[in-house]
C-alpha cells in the first residue's frame, strides 16, 4: 500500500547532517545505531506520542527503548538492486515460518542511500520494491509496504509555497520502507471497534492532516528535529 506520489512542492528545510561514514567498523556501527536511535525516538515520539497510528503505539513502550515487537534496521546501499534484495530478506523475516512463530510485528528499514534521497526517487522505486519483493514472492496478501521520508509531501499537484504540516504525517527522519503484516492492521482495527472507538481508524488519515495542521508546520518540524539528537 503505496502513499500518494509526490508533487513539485518546495523541498522542506533538511534534516542535520550526518556523521560521514569512515573507513572504520566503529563508525559504520555508530552510524547505523544513529539511524536506529533516530528512529526509535520518531517511532515513539511523533507517531505513537502523537496518535497518528494505533498500531505504534504498543510497540513503542518509552522514548529511546525499541518493542522487540518492531524491529529497526539500517542498510546503506546505492544499488537499487540491492535495496530491493533488503526489502525482500526483510519481508521473508516479517513472514516468518510456515509454524506461525514470529519473533517481531513489524519492520521499519531505513536506508542512508543516494538511491532515495528523494522522496519522488523512493516512490519510484517502491513500485519495484512491491512487484519483486512482495508480490513476486506471494506476499501480496499478507503484507503492506508503506513510505516515509523526509521529504515526503502528500499533494501531486501542490500549488502553494508554504508548508504543510499535514506532510509530517509521512515524514520520518530517513528514508524508510514500513513493512507490516495485514493480518496485525486487521488486529488493530478489531481492538480499536472493541475499545468503543477510542481510537477510530475510518478516517484517519484526515483526522492526522487536521492534527498536524493545528499544531502548524514549525512545530512538526520542530518535533522530527529532536529525533536526531545524539
Amino acid at each position: 500500500r503505496h502513499v500518494s506520489t509526490p508533487g513539485n512542492c518546495p523541498s522542506p528545510p533538511q534534516p542535520p547532517p550526518l556523521p560521514p561514514l569512515g573507513p572504520s567498523d566503529d563508525m559504520d556501527d555508530a552510524h547505523r545505531r544513529h539511524h536506529v536511535r533516530s528512529t526509535a525516538r520518531w517511532t515513539a515520539s511523533v507517531v505513537a506520542g502523537q496518535l497518528l497510528c494505533p498500531y505504534a503505539i504498543p510497540l513503542s513502550r518509552r522514548l529511546d527503548d525499541v518493542s522487540p515487537l518492531l524491529r529497526i534496521v539500517s542498510f546503506s546501499s546505492n544499488d537499487e538492486d540491492a535495496i530491493v534484495s533488503a526489502v525482500r530478506h526483510e519481508a521473508e523475516l516479517l513472514v516468518g515460518p510456515s509454524s506461525g512463530v514470529h519473533l517481531h510485528e513489524t519492520t521499519l528499514l531505513v536506508f542512508d542511500s543516494a538511491a532515495v534521497a528523494k522522496w519522488d526517487s523512493l516512490v519510484r522505486l517502491s513500485w519495484k520494491m512491491q512487484s519483486d519483493a512482495i508480490v513476486a514472492e506471494g506476499y501480496g496478501n499478507l503484507l503492506q509496504l508503506v513510505l516515509f521520508h523526509p521529504q515526503a509531501v502528500h499533494s501531486t499537484y501542490a500549488t502553494t509555497g508554504e508548508e504543510d504540516a499535514a506532510d509530517f504525517s509521512i515524514r520520518s527522519p530517513f528514508p524508510t520502507v514500513h513493512l507490516l503484516r495485514e493480518e496485525d492492521v486487521m488486529r488493530a482495527v478489531r481492538g480499536s471497534e472493541e475499545a468503543g472507538g477510542k481510537m477510530d481508524l475510518r478516517g484517519l488519515p484526515a483526522k492526522n492532516k487536521a492534527k498536524l495542521r493545528a499544531l502548524g508546520a514549525q512545530r512538526c518540524a520542530d518535533k522530527l528535529a529532536e529525533c536526531y539528537r545524539n
